[in-house]
């Protein structure tokens, strides 16, 4: 007699438990896109009841597992590293401080007209470097712990980000391989020991020309060391690569590769960080431990990655594009230099 009350009672339990599942899903509005483009994330619970919450981790979130990446490579395990993700809007969340945690009293909920309840929130997000990922779903924290075993986790979405279009990898035709010209000798072929003569003849001419006049003292005036602000040499250098029109000539990876340089050069000289060794992470990492202001992160990061698309994948950007880098370019580096103070401006400011 009690077993058979011990097994209504379960019966009763497990009936309960699963009448009352609450159903975490997630899906993108398209499985895939171009790198930068904005795409809407809908979150989604639903349950018969309403499940209390203390709220919603999202952290995990912003770390995808990478299936595939055009640009790194795996490592020994066969892992890639998370890309790069931005959240660039919480929708009814209305996440200001970009917190990670969303509290219970920003979730609502609705009924859905069959008897249960339905809390939906949309984000806009973007993925800045190509490749297949898959989301990882967000930790729910219950209010009570035993209603985490109601929870129904479905298989978090795929999304394919492919690269921008006109930048597709090119295949180069292999030429045929021609046979050795040989030629015969000339004086070209002896200018090497003429020159080494030469420098043997000015050798010896300059030891005798020191030893007449080393009784001779020479005031040698001492040169102050011009530093040249890092801003100032980045733009004329940016100045220069817009004159040499490199991009209409069809030398698009020799102009990436110089546009990436002076950006890299300037972020050494002007942050004091080792920009040009470094990958655009690595960048991004140390920027933050120096007085870089974010809002300009966006610019950066889209030059540099662009620039290293060209570079290994051998992309082929849009020309109004190339333009369009070179201005943000100069727009970055305007915006982000040094202010220098003249010595009068400091002796008014200074003044009573």
């Amino acid at each position: 007699m009690i077993r058979r009350i011990l097994i209504i009672l379960n019966l009763f339990l497990w009936a309960n438990i699963t009448y009352s599942q609450a159903v975490m899903d997630m899906s993108f509005s398209q499985d895939t896109i171009v790198v930068g483009t904005p795409v809407e994330l809908t979150l989604k619970m639903t349950s018969r009841e309403k499940i209390p919450l203390k709220g919603i981790d999202i952290s995990s979130l912003m770390k995808p597992t990478t299936l595939f990446s055009f640009i790194n490579e795996a490592d020994s395990l066969g892992n890639y590293e998370s890309p790069d993700m931005e959240i660039l809007d919480y929708g009814l969340f209305n996440n200001n401080s970009n917190a990670a945690f969303i509290s219970n009293d920003q979730i609502q909920w609705e009924s859905n007209g069959s008897g249960s309840n339905v809390a939906t929130n949309v984000f806009r997000v973007t993925f800045w470097d190509p490749g297949v990922y898959q989301l990882v779903q967000p930790k729910y924290v219950f209010a009570n712990a035993r209603d985490s075993m109601r929870q129904v986790l479905n298989q978090p979405p795929v999304i394919f980000v492919n690269i921008p279009e006109g930048m597709e990898e090119q295949e180069v035709p292999l030429m045929p391989i021609k046979t050795i010209l040989k030629e015969g000798k000339t004086w070209e072929d002896y200018k090497t020991l003429l020159y080494a003569l030469a420098a043997l003849f000015i050798g010896v001419l300059l030891f005798f020309i020191s030893r007449k006049f080393k009784k001779l003292e020479e005031e040698v005036e001492e040169v102050p060391e011009v530093i040249i602000p890092a801003h100032i040499v980045a733009l004329d250098k940016l100045k220069s690569l817009r004159e040499a029109a490199l991009w209409q000539k069809g030398q698009i990876k020799e102009y990436q590769s110089r546009l990436t340089y002076i950006i890299r050069e300037y972020l050494e000289n002007r942050f004091e960080i080792n920009a040009l060794e470094s990958t655009t992470n690595e960048i991004k990492e140390e920027l933050s431990k120096t007085d870089f202001d974010r809002e300009h992160e966006k610019n950066l990061v889209e030059i540099l990655q662009i620039a290293d698309l060209v570079k290994f994948a051998k992309a082929n950007p849009p020309e109004d594009l190339n333009s369009k880098f070179l201005n943000n370019a100069e727009d970055f580096v305007e915006k982000t230099k040094v202010k220098i103070i003249e010595p009068n401006q400091e002796n008014e400011s200074g003044a009573v």
